[in-house]
């Protein structure tokens, strides 16, 4: 998953109901805290980008899903030296590791 930003990004924030592991950010640009005790979330998690002059705007980030759950994943993008947010809500579906085929060969 891409996170695209035209300002520079401060943290992002991931919330959701549903089981969703954060494999990798690459390029090590975020640190990742995760809030593991919040009984209401599955997933809450901030990713802080390392630097206070980084001029990031674009990060790439690996999840996993479990299968056969459904819900939503909301993600919060915090430009830096912003008081406002983007937010993004991400329909994750219940077979999001199944893949359609349409011939057996």
């Amino acid at each position: 998953m891409f996170i695209d930003s035209q300002l520079p990004i401060d943290c992002i924030m991931l919330q959701s109901m549903q089981n969703v592991d954060i494999l990798e950010v690459k390029d090590g640009v975020c640190t990742i805290n995760k809030i593991t005790n919040d009984k209401q979330n599955a997933l809450l998690a901030t990713l802080k980008v390392i630097g206070e002059d980084s001029n990031v705007s674009r990060i790439e980030i690996k999840l996993r899903t479990s299968e056969g759950q459904s819900g939503n994943l909301n993600i919060f993008i915090i430009p830096r030296g912003s008081s406002t947010c983007q937010v993004m809500d991400v329909e994750l579906k219940s077979l999001s590791l199944h893949e359609r085929i349409d011939k057996i060969e």
